[in-house]
């Protein structure tokens, strides 16, 4: 967890790429393998990654942007995060631009 002060120090200059679809599979203790196994006991047929903005809660910050997509069942939730890791390759870079654009980042 990032200390307040932190959070405060750096609005809306903080993004968290989180591993599921918030709000569902979010808070304290949701991370790596802990949401994708979330995710699989939910039986949930979608699942995603979502871009937002670090806030003082624990993933409840505003939602930029989410990423769907299918989780058909019985794929076993050791398959989620090289697709995750590929999104963070190519979702990273394009959310802090569109970022960039709508807040004045500075540096």
């Amino acid at each position: 967890m990032i200390p307040n002060f932190l959070i405060r120090a750096y609005d809306h200059r903080m993004l968290n790429l989180h591993p599921a679809l918030l709000p569902k599979f979010g808070g304290k203790g949701m991370y790596g393998h802990h949401v994708h196994e979330a995710v699989k006991r939910a039986q949930e047929t979608e699942t995603g990654m979502t871009v937002h903005w670090v806030s003082p809660i624990c993933d409840g910050g505003e939602i930029i942007a989410q990423f769907h997509t299918p989780s058909p069942p019985p794929i076993p939730p050791t398959t989620l995060p090289p697709k995750s890791i590929s999104w963070n390759k190519t979702i990273s870079p394009s959310s802090s631009r569109k970022c960039s654009h709508i807040y004045k980042i500075n540096s």
